[in-house]
Formats: structure tokens, sequence, C-alpha cells
């Protein structure tokens, strides 16, 4: 069923789509956009795997509409405007790095200088703002960031901000169960919640307009940090280390801006603490290592480029917390950030468990398969795979466990286990069983040379287990099957060839092709 329907200035159109619709829209009068992607006109986009999006426009448009939907509707109350001068006060800092890094830039024939008051990752005044948003579940968190990143590349400046998420339910780019750091260089368009932030480059073409991809990514191999606090913070700070490193580097990356997505569990006051009385322990140590914490530096602590602005979608509460917790972060921080509210949209939709199963079994898919939001609207074409099983070493990221209370001496309370890795016995059948249909990340062990990891060795059983998780994700493979008297594991991976590593972690993603 076709019809046209007439947005009126600054209004959105919002739409839900059901499990098998899909639902064409071309712009055929006027101007609008959806999460910042500027929509082109008379150019058709099909919309569906479920998506729940709002069609903006500044100035008024004509949609044409194609299919059904669950739900669609037109409303004024927008958070849009928000965003906007958002994303102009972000437009000034960006320029004024950028004129910071420009003035003291070594010249050309001696790119490598470093001249006196040379602009670097521990110059503030070369650092665009890094923003980390936080919220509840469905309260719009990875909409908000991907219109700012949207805006940023939509400035025609050539900014490259970083998209820094740390919310392993959702693998942005990639599959789920990952945190990552990827640069955006175009914008991104939005038809499908399984690629909502592009595809990246080992997933063959990119998703729309957008280029492909290259995340810098870890393994967390769980949906939520409350699964395991303690892994979880040490691969925030791993990959905060990483990003750092990076910037020192990247000019054009530090004077772009860094924008960090949470999960939901950050937002809970409880999660990722021993201590009952010490609250919103995941959004302290993100702030902290977002800020160099733990990282060696030339400069002091208040000189290195850190979060300077924590925004707070929607929730009265949680903002009002966040103003308490500022006090008690170090003094550097504390005084930099800059804590503001973000209306939460209308038209964020809550979801429930099967919803996300559903997206995340599709993002797995995506990676494997391809999807027809392609340019090429070609599948890929995955191989499967036998490897001898003594040829592997897999570990399980499993979660932390409560000590029983019989277990613990009279008076004493119970505490988390700092249970992190455990390696598969392949000599047991029931832990070969836990293998099939499971998502496995292919990692490279840490160098005995990486910064990071200056200690490391070759595992061998007594290796510091925080080295091995701090380990770079390199891909993905599915076990599909499993031959214990061959001794042989059948994989499915990406593309033919050597595969990247022979090493690999997994935990609770599983996918199962049908």
């Amino acid at each position: 069923m076709s019809r046209v329907v007439t947005v009126p200035a600054l209004n959105e159109f919002r739409l839900e789509l059901d499990v098998s619709q899909e639902l064409s829209v071309r712009l055929v009068e006027g101007r609008a956009e959806v999460n910042g992607f500027e929509l082109s006109l008379n150019k058709w986009s099909t919309l569906k795997d479920e998506l729940r999006c709002s069609i903006y426009t500044w100035t008024g448009c004509k949609l044409e509409v194609n299919g059904s939907s669950l739900v669609e509707y037109t409303s004024n109350e927008t958070p849009l405007i928000s965003y906007l001068n958002l994303h102009l006060a972000f437009e000034q800092q960006r320029i004024r790095a950028r004129n910071a890094h420009s003035q003291h830039a070594p010249s050309p024939e001696k790119p490598n200088e470093r001249l006196p008051g040379y602009a670097n990752a521990v110059d503030p005044a070369s650092s665009a703002y890094r923003v980390m948003v936080i919220g509840q579940e469905d309260s719009g968190k990875s909409t908000l960031s991907k219109t700012l990143l949207n805006y940023a590349a939509r400035t025609g400046k050539g900014w490259t901000p970083i998209f820094v998420n740390l919310d392993p339910s959702d693998g942005g780019p990639l599959p789920p169960g990952t945190l990552s750091a990827t640069a955006y260089s175009t914008s991104t368009q939005t038809t499908s919640p399984i690629n909502a932030f592009g595809s990246s480059s080992t997933s063959g073409a990119a998703l729309d307009n957008s280029a492909a991809l290259i995340p810098q990514a870890l393994p967390y191999a769980h949906a939520s940090p409350a699964r395991n606090p303690k892994v979880y913070k040490v691969l925030a700070e791993a990959l905060a280390r990483r990003l750092d490193m990076r910037l020192e580097r990247d000019a054009k990356a530090r004077s772009s801006g860094v924008f960090i997505d949470t999960p939901a569990a950050f937002s809970s006051p409880n999660v990722g603490s021993d201590d009952k009385s010490s609250k919103y322990d995941l959004i302290k140590h993100a702030l902290h290592v977002f800020n160099g914490g733990g990282f060696p530096r030339s400069m002091s602590t208040a000189d290195n480029p850190q979060v300077d602005v924590l925004l707070v979608i929607g929730h009265e509460k949680l903002y009002i917390e966040m103003q308490r917790l500022q006090s008690s972060l170090d003094a550097s921080l504390a005084q930099k950030l800059k804590i503001l509210k973000v209306p939460k949209s209308g038209g964020a939709v809550e979801t429930d468990d099967a919803y996300r199963s559903r997206i995340q079994a599709g993002q797995i898919k995506s990676f494997f398969y391809g999807s027809m939001s392609n340019l090429s609207d070609e599948q890929l074409s995955p191989q499967s795979m036998t490897i001898k099983i003594d040829n592997l070493k897999v570990f399980k990221i499993t979660e932390d466990k409560v000590a029983p209370s019989s277990a613990l001496p009279i008076g004493a309370s119970r505490v988390l286990e700092n249970t992190q890795l455990e390696r598969v016995n392949f000599e047991s059948s029931s832990q070969l069983l836990t293998l099939v249909h499971s998502l496995l990340y292919l990692v490279k062990w840490p160098d005995a040379n990486d910064v990071l990891n200056k200690h490391a060795k070759e595992f061998e059983g007594d290796l510091d287990s925080k080295d091995l998780i701090r380990a770079d994700l390199v891909g993905f493979l599915i076990v599909t099957a499993i031959d214990s008297t061959k001794r042989t594991i059948t994989v499915l991976a990406p593309s033919p060839g050597r595969l990247p590593s022979l090493n690999a972690v997994f935990g609770s993603f599983e996918w199962q092709d049908t």
C-alpha cells in the first residue's frame, strides 16, 4: 500500500515495524533526516528487522511510503533541537582543537618533528570533547550517539570522530559481545537495527553509503557487564589505553572528538561493585580509565584529555545522582566534567529480552552472511572448515561466582571470586559439547614487546588472565559440529584462507543457522 505522508516543519514521522514487516520510504519533497543522516531526494530506503525510527524534518517534507508498519504517526515533541545545540557546542570545540594543533604542527617536510608547544595527545587544547552518554534501557543512548556522529560528518570539514561502544549487548559494527572503538569519516544510514552503526570491513561491502569500518575491539562474550564486572572493567581499561595510543598518533581524530556509548547497566547503582555502599562503580571506573587512569603519562592527570561531558538521557533521578557522584571524583576530573540532562525522545520504544535476542542473532548472521542492505545487494559466502582440536586453545569467560555462606568463616561476608577464564578441556566430551553453536572470538595473545603487556609470556597455565583477556580481537567463528572420535571441530568462518589465530574465547552468545 503506497501513500504520501506530509510532515510539518520541526516534526518527526515515527515508525515501528513488526518481525516480518518491511517498509520502503522515499523523500519526494523537502528535506528530512534519520538519526542525523540526510535522506536523498527520490531515493528509496527499505526499512526492516523490527526497526523503530523517526524521520525528522527541519523544513517540512513529503514522504512516499510503501508497505505496512506496526505503528506510524507524526509528532511535534522531539529532542532534535537539543541534539543540534549539543552538536554546535561540540563543533566549536572541534574547530578550536584543530586550530590549536595547526599552530604548532610540524612542517610537511618533517612530519615527525616535535616542535615546542606541539599539541599532542596529552594537550587538552588539541583535543575535542570526550562525551559519555548514559541512561536506562531503551532511553535512546545509541540514537543520540549516532545522531551526533552523523552531524559531525555532515559538516564537510573532514572530521573523523571515534565512537566507543561499551555496550556488549550491541556490537555496533561487529557481532555482540564486543567492546570497540571505531573512527567514522562518513555518515551512516539507519535501515535496520542489525547494522545500525554500519558494517566492519571484515564483513564484506559496507552498509549503504558508509565506508567500511575498521574497529579496534576486545572480546567480552556476554551481553551485560553484570555477568562479570571484573572482566568488563579490565576490558574497558584496555580499550581506553588503545584509544589514548591512537589519539596520540592521530591529530585528526583527536580534534574530531570521542563519543562513548554505554550499556543500561551503568544506570544501575549496585552493578560492578563488591561494596554495597559504593554506587555507580561502572560509571566511576569508565570516567577514570577514559581520563588516562592507570596508563603512564608524561604529564599530570590534570593535563590529560578526559571525559569532558556526561550526557544523562531523560532520567531526573539519575541526573541528580550524577551531580552527587561528581563530588566524589578526582578533583581534576570533577572540576572539568560537565553533566547535562538531555530529553528522552517520545519515540523511544521499550523492548524485551526476546527482541534483543533476535537483533543479536541478526547481527551475528549479518557478519557472516552479509545483508541485503549492502550496496551490492549480494550475500556474503562464509566458508566451512575443519580444524584439529589439538590445534586450538579455547577459553571461556565465566561469570563471577559467589562463595556459599557455609564455606565462609563466622562473621565473614560473601565476596565475588576472581574467576575470569577457564580453559576448555578437550578430553571432556561434556565441555566439548558446550562449544557447539557458540560464537568464538579469535584473539591474538599479548606480545611481550607490547607496551600494554610488558610482562606477558606464552600461556602455560600461569599467565595472569588479565593479560589474556586484554588480547586483541582479530576474528570470529561459529562452531557448527564437533567430532570427538576424529578429534576435529567444524567451524563457519567469514572468508576462506588461513585463520588469523587459533586462540579463542567464548561466553554466552550462540547462533544456529536455520
